[in-house]
C-alpha cells in the first residue's frame, strides 16, 4: 500500500513549514501527496503563492501528486473558468 502525506496551500502554516513537511515524509519513506484545489476557507491568493513551491518540492522528492479538484478549483488557481488542461500542466 501506497503511504502518504496531505499539506493544504493557502490553510495555515508558512512555506516553509508545509515544504519541510513534506521534505520529511519523503525521508520516512512516504510516496504521495494529496491537497486540495477548493477547500472553502482556503486563501486564494496565499494559495497561488505557496502552490508552486509545495508542487516543487514534491517532484523533487519524487512524490506522486494527487489533489482534489473540481470547478471551483478555477477560483483558487485565477482561472476564469475550471480548465483541466491548466492542471495537469502543474504536474497533478
Amino acid at each position: 500500500m501506497e503511504t502518504g502525506i496531505s499539506v493544504y496551500p493557502g490553510l495555515g502554516g508558512t512555506i516553509q513549514e508545509k515544504t519541510a513537511r513534506i521534505e520529511r515524509a519523503a525521508a520516512l519513506g512516504m510516496t504521495r501527496l494529496f491537497t486540495s484545489f477548493h477547500i472553502p476557507e482556503t486563501d486564494p491568493a496565499a494559495f497561488r503563492k505557496e502552490l508552486q513551491a509545495v508542487l516543487d518540492t514534491a517532484r523533487q522528492c519524487q512524490l506522486d501528486i494527487v489533489a482534489d479538484v473540481s470547478p471551483a478549483s478555477a477560483a483558487c488557481l485565477g482561472m476564469d473558468r475550471f480548465d483541466p488542461e491548466a492542471i495537469a500542466k502543474l504536474g497533478i
